[in-house]
């Protein structure tokens, strides 16, 4: 997944985009907090890969993607690529919420989505970094 879009303010949390089984315990998700953004996966209940990196800052645009397959998995904000994660079990997820929490009513994005693309296909780290930039 490749998000683009700003948020209004950078307290609190929250998700711009979770594709799940309805809740954070099976996703593929990207978050953010106060102190950084992470690039997420969870199967079962059990983190497989959480990648973060710098905070965003409010009403500046900013670019984050997330890529996995099975032990195999990446997070890039603004051109900056994490440190592939090469122990990953993937979900299965049937769900995609835009803007809030796996569940869809909480933590929501507070902000605007420019743009959004999805891979059906683990995206090397070269491209994560260069869709980030």
């Amino acid at each position: 997944f490749v998000f683009e879009g700003t948020t209004l303010t950078t307290s609190g949390f929250s998700w711009p985009l979770v594709a799940s089984a309805g809740s954070a315990a099976n996703a593929v998700a990207m978050y953010r907090s106060a102190s950084f953004v992470a690039g997420f996966i969870a199967a079962s209940g059990s983190t497989q890969m959480e990648i973060t990196t710098s905070p965003v800052v409010a009403n500046v645009p900013f670019k984050i993607c997330v890529a996995a397959q099975t032990n195999t998995g990446n997070f890039s904000f603004n051109g900056n690529i994490g440190t592939n994660d090469t122990t990953i079990t993937m979900p299965t997820v049937n769900k995609l919420s835009l803007g809030s929490s796996a569940s869809g009513n909480a933590e929501y994005l507070n902000g605007h989505i420019r743009k959004i693309n999805y891979y059906p296909q683990r995206l090397l780290n070269a491209e994560l970094q260069a869709f980030s930039k």
